[in-house]
């Protein structure tokens, strides 16, 4: 409420004078009411991923608008609203609250019937003891709940802070530049699917094994998934450094091929970001926030220090080396706290011998009943 409260005093400031956008009015209310059902959506949406029901999860959150049900909603009604009606951001933002409103529903739904299922599977087990709850109060929930609102903050920064550069200093003069930015940006997005799966898909199991003591066993689980991750990155990176022109004047056309630089110096950040694995979020799941705030924040700060600099000297190319730079910087930083506070890798794994237990895997070999867990 108070974020949404900002950003319409911000809107209703700035809208008009400096982002130059029309019907303010009727942009206000359609913000702040996509903001409530995304903030809502996710949350519903991220308390099923932490009870271990990742195929919902999957499907209802991620990313920055959401997961693939809520996205293709919005596609889908943008694709049936733009032939019959002019193309505005209100009606954009229509059709984006039409899904995660949509999302939200189904989400809730599914929480609820999954709340209720684990709930009538403990008690039917006659041996189990139910646990009573722990008393949360406001200040332990505050001492967990503000470092990560403030890591997520600056990984939002981490994002978005190259693209503002480019913006600040090449959009009266050289607005191409920024676009050409843009796309390469965008682009990038391809790239971060590999990484966001595998830390969607293991976040709620680092608490879970970490309070078990299984700390071996999730050493295992967070460098294989970093291996498969890094392994699908950098072949996605080899595309971007060996014909990333062609590949975006295919999509993109033509004019757009000079973004193939600034494309090919992110990509190699990505690439070290896959690599180290998920450090960041191992140190934000147990019981390190304060660690991984510290991490995140300095490596925003070193992004919006730098930036400026390299985008007066060097333009575009000089935006994306400092932004790669950061977020790996920030990725190597994770991986070593992590290691000296938890006594976790969580870097790739390339020997032989890891390589050949995943092909196993992938082949279902050497699976024995005693090593799938069933439940």
């Amino acid at each position: 409420l108070a974020t949404c409260g900002l950003t319409a005093v911000l809107l209703w400031v700035y809208g008009e004078s400096f982002l130059h956008l029309p019907n303010v009015g009727w942009l206000i209310p359609l913000a702040a009411v996509l903001m409530l059902l995304m903030a809502w959506q996710q949350f519903s949406a991220e308390s099923l991923r932490g009870l271990h029901e990742l195929r919902w999860a999957s499907l209802l959150s991620g990313g920055t608008f959401g997961g693939p049900l809520p996205v293709l909603l919005f596609l889908g009604l943008l694709a049936l609203v733009a032939p019959q009606f002019q193309q505005t951001i209100s009606a954009t933002l229509v059709c984006q609250i039409a899904g995660s409103g949509v999302s939200l529903l189904v989400s809730l739904v599914c929480l609820r019937s999954t709340v209720r299922f684990i709930f009538s599977s403990t008690t039917s087990l006659p041996e189990t003891k139910l646990q009573s709850p722990l008393s949360i109060t406001l200040e332990s929930l505050l001492r967990v709940a503000v470092p990560m609102a403030v890591f997520h903050f600056f990984i939002m920064v981490l994002q978005t802070a190259d693209v503002w550069t480019a913006a600040y200093y090449f959009l009266q003069e050289e607005p191409e530049k920024v676009a050409i930015y843009g796309v390469a940006r965008r682009y990038m997005v391809l790239l971060c699917v590999p990484t966001q799966l595998a830390v969607n898909t293991v976040i709620s199991s680092i608490p879970d094994l970490y309070t078990r003591g299984q700390v071996g066993e999730l050493q295992t689980l967070l460098r294989r998934t970093a291996t498969i991750t890094a392994l699908a990155t950098i072949l996605a990176s080899l595309l971007c450094l060996l014909g990333g022109g062609w590949f975006m004047g295919m999509l993109s056309g033509s004019y757009y091929q000079r973004a193939a630089t600034s494309l090919a110096i992110l990509s190699l950040g990505q690439i070290v970001v896959s690599l180290a694995g998920s450090g960041g979020m191992t140190l934000a799941m147990t019981g390190r926030q304060t660690a991984a705030m510290w991490i995140c924040c300095s490596s925003a700060a070193l992004l919006c220090s730098i930036g400026p600099f390299a985008a007066q000297r060097w333009g575009i190319e000089g935006i994306a080396a400092s932004a790669a730079g950061a977020l790996a910087l920030q990725a190597v930083v994770e991986w070593i706290v992590c290691h000296r506070l938890t006594g976790i890798w969580t870097h790739a794994d390339f020997r032989g011998s890891s390589l050949r237990s995943l092909v196993d895997v992938f082949l279902w070999r050497n699976l024995t009943p005693d090593s799938v867990d069933v439940s």
